[in-house]
Order: structure tokens, then sequence, then C-alpha cells
């Protein structure tokens, strides 16, 4: 029995001197750093107390106020958190090629693990080439009338609300409406989310988003070591998304084969991609082919992050605008004379007339950034301007979004709700790459322009006929979800609608 407790006890030492060499990486080359204490590294707060990891990025980058650069640990892994704007615009923009890849996993368990955000070199290369198109200015053109269509079915449906006079959650209602658009404006189909909020469309969105329990740990270990899935052949992903995308991409295909019109969504394009491909019959320099597996893989992206990310950025906007009723009536000012001006028609042209709007829209952005940070992969050695330290391939390094947008030396008072900030005059003051809400550079948000005008989109319709205001149901501050990498409210965002007449 005692030879048992002294192998357990040399095997404890052991594994403590081993994660002290390892937890000492950082300063044995001379980078400041900090000192985790257990095998979780610096993210025991996210592990332990439910912190979310922005959160703790945040702790860690106003702990080193003077540094360029921090070492930290994400478990045992060592990470490099960037402070500096200049740098992080080098690291996004000037050297793209020593960091082109994100922290992802290489070995494919899932059909649905072939999209952009995961591929890594010459395959994402190759693929983000072949999608961009998709989002040119004609197309988004192209679905305005799309958007509108969902407009006005949230304009019933909140009417509805003004009648009851009862609180309502707008990150529910705001969710389902970008399901509705991306419905629309990916597939063609109509989801009817807002008018049947237990659709499959709806809780197959639920799913991916309210993660609970192993489902979550699951997730974050992707981002944070996903070596240790892949060793194991784990997936996060749940199981019934796998065959609802596969039912999906073929109900949308079997529409297209009885209509005579040629269809202009997303899907369309995706499949005139794959089909050009298949009859040129070309090698693919990148090593990646337009298949079936990769529209799925991508049509999976679009419909996670063209609905969940928009539906937060809309509803914490509303949120603020209740919070700070004068920004509102200033807003809706704006709103109404753009309306006026253009006989109540929204257009790709006139979308962009609204300045206040924009500053709005991006102080909620600054606020409540959709990524709260984002990672990069050093490929190939590279020395660190101003420094002795080279990097290896492989190190990973992450640019804390959201702590930039909160650091006061770029945004004073950054708790504060001011749209101010994005006068062109204060834009102008602010050291470049301090508002990275889409990230910046070749890897930066592809449907960035598509969301922006949704959100202008709604938001204008919106608020030249509701007001909105808190309610005894508004959470202030908001409680988030706990052991997430994203901001999502936990308890949802409640407020009341009240609809206005045209001269209030």
């Amino acid at each position: 029995m005692w030879l048992f407790g002294a192998l357990i006890a040399f095997a404890s030492i052991l594994a403590l001197v081993l994660l002290r060499k390892r937890f000492n990486y950082w300063r044995k080359n001379g980078v400041p750093s900090t000192s985790p204490w257990t095998i979780l590294g610096d993210l025991w707060p996210t592990f332990v107390k439910g912190r979310i990891v922005p959160f703790v990025y945040n702790d860690i980058y106003k702990a080193f106020p003077n540094e360029k650069l921090v070492g930290i640990y994400d478990l045992i892994n060592p990470n490099l958190i960037v402070r500096d704007p200049e740098l992080v615009g080098t690291i996004m923009i000037k050297d793209f090629r020593h960091f082109q890849d994100r922290v992802t996993i290489k070995k494919r368990r899932n059909r649905l693990e072939y999209h952009l955000v995961v591929l890594c070199g010459e395959q994402w290369k190759s693929m983000r080439t072949k999608i961009v198109p998709t989002f040119s200015a004609n197309k988004l053109k192209s679905m305005i009338p799309m958007m509108e269509y969902c407009a006005q079915i949230l304009d019933s449906h909140l009417r509805e609300k003004t009648l009851t006079g009862e609180s309502f959650d707008v990150k529910e209602v705001s969710s389902r409406f970008t399901l509705d658009v991306i419905g629309c404006c990916m597939f063609g189909l109509h989801f009817n989310s807002l008018n049947d909020p237990n659709s499959e469309y709806r809780n197959i969105g639920k799913m991916m988003i309210n993660v609970r329990g192993i489902q979550g740990i699951l997730q974050l270990l992707r981002l944070v070591f996903p070596k240790l899935l892949e060793y194991f052949n784990i997936s996060e992903l749940p199981a019934p998304l796998l065959p609802f995308f596969t039912k999906l991409l073929k109900q949308s295909e079997e529409l297209r084969k009885h209509e005579s019109t040629k269809r202009n969504d997303m899907m369309q394009l995706l499949l005139d991609i794959r089909d050009q491909e298949e009859l040129d019959n070309a090698p693919d320099e990148g090593g990646i082919s337009f298949n079936d597996n990769v529209i799925l893989s991508n049509v999976f992206l679009f419909y996670l992050a063209g609905f969940e990310t928009t539906a937060g950025t809309i509803s914490f906007c509303l949120y603020e605008l209740a919070l700070n009723p004068d920004v509102q009536s200033k807003l809706r000012q704006e709103v109404r004379a753009v309306l006026q001006a253009n006989s109540a028609e929204l257009t790709y042209k006139t979308l962009k007339q609204l300045p206040y709007l924009e500053m709005v829209i991006s102080e909620t952005l600054r606020k409540y950034p959709p990524g709260t940070f984002t990672n990069r992969i050093c490929t190939e050695a590279y020395k660190l301007p101003g420094s002795s330290f080279t990097l290896e391939p492989g190190t990973r390094l992450t640019l804390p979004i959201y702590s930039i947008h909160h650091d006061e030396k770029f945004y004073p008072n950054p708790k504060k709700f001011d749209p101010e900030r994005f006068t062109p005059e204060n834009i102008e003051s602010r050291p470049p790459f301090t508002y990275l809400p889409f990230g910046d550079g070749p890897r930066m948000c592809i449907a960035s322009r598509f969301a922006q005008i949704e959100m202008k989109l709604i938001l204008t319709r919106l608020l030249s006929k509701y007001e909105f205001t808190t309610s005894p149901k508004t959470e202030i501050p908001i409680q988030w979800q706990s052991r997430r990498f994203q901001m999502i409210p936990k308890n949802g965002i409640h407020l009341q609608v009240k609809r206005l007449e045209e001269n209030e």
C-alpha cells in the first residue's frame, strides 16, 4: 500500500515539475507573462467559475497596461495576447502571410467542417476567392427586397405586442427575424420563424447557440485545445445538425429543378460555383474542390453566423436605445427624414444616407463586438518588431477585440454608450486598428456588408414606427451565459414597445 502511495506522490511531483517548466515558456523567452498555477492555465476562471473567455482575457489585458505583448497559457498551450493596435494591424495585414491560419482542427471528422473559418493555408485562400463574389454590391442590392419582406412580417409581429403592452424578449424576436432573412437570402425559402417560434429551423438555431454542459465544454476545448478533440476523434457539433443541413441542401436543390426562373440567392451562387468546376473538370490549385461537403459546410456557417451575430447586435442596439432615450429620439428624427425624402423606400443608396444610424451601430459593435477576440497561428518563423524574440511556427496569438474596444486610452469611459465616438473627427483621432468588430485584413468577416445592410434596414423600419423602453424585466446590467467566448445574454433582453403616430 505504501508503495502505491509513494508512486502517486512521485507522479504528482513529476507532473508539477513538468507543468512549471511548461509555464515558464514566456518568461524564459523574455516575454512579460502570467504565472498560472493549475493545468487549466489562465482559463481556470472560465472552467471553474464560468467567467466568459473575453472577460478573462480582458482581466489579463488590464493587468499589463504598459506592455505590447503578454504571454498567457490556454490550458498548457502558450498563447500571446497582442495589446498593441499597430502590431495587431501588422499581424492582420502587413505580415499576414506569417499569420494566415487560425487555431483549428486539421483532421476533418464531420461533413460540416469544410468552411472558411476552419480552413487553412491554400485551401482557405482558394475557398475565399471563390465565395467573395457572393457578397458583391450588386448581389447585396438584389437581396434588399427579401429583407424588406421579412421586415414587414416583423412589423406585424410587433404591432401585436403593442396591443398587449407586455414586455418581450427582443433578442428572441431579433433572432427569429434574422433567421427568416437567412431563409430568404440564403436558400430562397420562407422559414416563417417569426410566426412559428417552434419551427424546426428555429429549434436548430437554438441548439447551435444555447449549448450547455459537456457540449459547451467541448466547444471551449475546440477553441483552446483542438488537438485534444482531434486525438480522441470527438466532434463538438450536436448530432442533429448534419442530417438537418443535408436535408436543407437537398430541399433547396429540388425546388430549383422545377423552377423556370433561376434564383438569385446565395445558395444558387454556391451551386453555380460547384457546377462550373465540374464542367471545367480542372484540378484546384488550393487542393480543395467546391463539392457538396464544401457547400454543406458553408451553408452551416452562413446559417450560424448570419442569424445569431446580427440578431445580437440588433437587440443590443435596441437595449441601449431604450436606456438612452435622447439617442433614440435623435436617431428617429434622422430615419424619418430620410424615409420622407425617399418616399418611404429603402434602397442600397438611401441606406448610406443615415450617418447617425451608422454611428449608433458602430458604437453598439464597439461595446458588444460579435467576435470578442480572434486568434492566429504563426505559420513561419517571425521576429517580432521592436523585440529580439522570434515566434516559432505553431505559436498561437490572440487579438483581444473586446479589450481594445474597452480600453480607456482609445475610448474614455468605455462602458458609456456614446455614438459621438464615431464622428469622422473622432474616428480620425484614434489610432488605426482600435475598432475591429469584423476583424480586418484578408480574414475579416466576409459577410460584414450583408450584416450592416440588414441591421440598417430593420432598425430604420422599427425606429420610424416604434419607441422602445425598459420594463421591470429589463436587466441592468445584462447577465451573460457562462463559459462562452461570445457575449450571449443569459436571460434574454426584455423591453417594452409602443407604436408611434407619424408626428410623434
